[in-house]
């Protein structure tokens, strides 16, 4: 209980010492229980005032903190409002002492799931997470609870089977003894940013008319292959080839023909390979074949397929175009131990395939005379890349 004041103690002494006065005045007369009773009247009025201003002061900062109470509580579900018109985002807070959890209706449209069930079911979240990546994230959740501050993508599987990519991006907040008390974060879905790094991924590596590996995928895949050939002491095969009559075809059907033709000249090649086997072009009407682990004998067999499979016509809407391989191989490391070398030597049997006549295939050997070669750009830019990567 508070000690009354100074001012307090006075005002009722000279209120009493007023009353006595009157009441002496009128009675001329003052006994010790009138004295009492004044002096006892006169502290319960003042207690009375008193604690009437002390509730009015109460109520009136009770009505001030309700009002602030209501304008917060707007204010949330205004936030709440505008966040549950965004779709791709859903920010989320979990409570560790209460274990209130609240999460916006942007995680329906995520998830899949109706709202109510994925508030009712705290794990959900957790169960169609991808199988692949449940380590991951269970990693991530032990260093939510610790305070750390993540960033963790996953990807989730839906109720009707689709696999989407999400971002968790959440923070902790700590009591005054460090201890986690709240959650909370953000879930966006970043499927479309995926699949976009997906496909510039595959266009870096992959060409965009037949899909098939690219000179840059080439130039890497030949460089390991090549390591390891010299590692493991095994045989790698170079198979450069070119189509014959492809021009024509260009020149009197029209290049839309033509591009029709390279793609279907690309799925007769893969259908005539090993699966292990690396097909790449070049650009216009080369292809480079890169054969590991595989002797001479066996890539002289995979030749003669693509030879057979490659020359029968072919019927692209009311057009027949045919065109036929010329062929060059180069061995390592009998006709050359570097990627420059392997290329350039498996060009030159393909030329000499061409000069005995098309459709057939070369082998390189040191007695092929020099042939004009004319290097297309694509080419000279391989050679150009290797020579820079060599000079490192």
């Amino acid at each position: 209980m508070e000690r009354p004041s100074f001012v307090k103690i006075t005002a009722i002494l000279l209120f009493t010492l007023v009353l006595l006065a009157y009441n002496f005045l009128l009675v001329n007369s003052l006994e010790v229980i009138t004295v009492i009773i004044i002096f006892a009247g006169t502290i319960s009025i003042w207690s009375f005032v008193d604690l009437y201003q002390r509730t009015s002061e109460k109520a009136a900062l009770y009505d001030l903190m309700k009002k602030e109470l209501d304008s917060v509580n707007e204010e949330k579900r205004l936030i709440e409002v505008a966040l549950d018109t965004v779709e791709d985002i859903a920010v989320f807070s979990y409570s560790t002492e209460t274990g209130d959890f609240y999460i916006s209706k942007g995680i329906e449209h995520i998830y899949g799931y109706p709202y109510q069930k994925i508030r009712n079911d705290k794990n959900l979240w957790k169960l169609i997470v991808h199988p692949e990546d449940i380590e991951k994230i269970e990693k991530k959740i032990g260093q939510w609870t610790t305070g750390t501050v993540a960033s963790t993508e996953v990807r989730i599987i839906r109720p009707d089977g689709e696999e989407r990519w999400i971002i968790f991006r959440e923070s902790s907040v700590k009591n005054d003894v460090g201890h986690v008390v709240n959650i909370t974060g953000q879930l966006i879905d970043i499927t479309e940013r995926k699949k976009l790094e997906m496909k510039l991924k595959h266009l870096a590596f992959f060409d965009e008319l037949t899909d098939l590996a690219n000179r840059t995928l080439l130039e890497r895949h030949l460089k390991k292959a090549l390591s390891r050939s010299k590692r493991l002491s095994q045989p790698l095969g170079v198979m450069f080839i070119d189509l014959d009559g492809f021009k024509k075809v260009n020149d009197t059907m029209g290049h839309e023909t033509g591009d029709l033709l390279l793609r279907e000249v690309a799925v007769r090649l893969k259908t005539s390979v090993r699966y292990e086997d690396l097909i790449a072009r070049l650009g216009g009407d080369e292809f480079i074949i890169l054969f590991e682990e595989t002797k001479r004998e066996d890539i002289q067999d995979i030749a003669e397929r693509i030879l057979t499979n490659v020359s029968v016509p072919y019927l692209l809407g009311d057009k027949q175009p045919k065109v036929t391989p010329s062929i060059g191989i180069a061995m390592y490391p009998d006709d050359g131990e570097d990627q420059e070398t392997l290329l350039n030597n498996a060009d030159k049997a393909m030329y000499y395939a061409k000069s005995k006549g098309k459709n057939n295939i070369q082998f390189y050997m040191e007695e092929i005379p020099n042939l004009p070669v004319k290097k297309n750009g694509v080419l000279k830019k391989i050679f150009k890349q290797l020579q820079m990567n060599f000079s490192k």
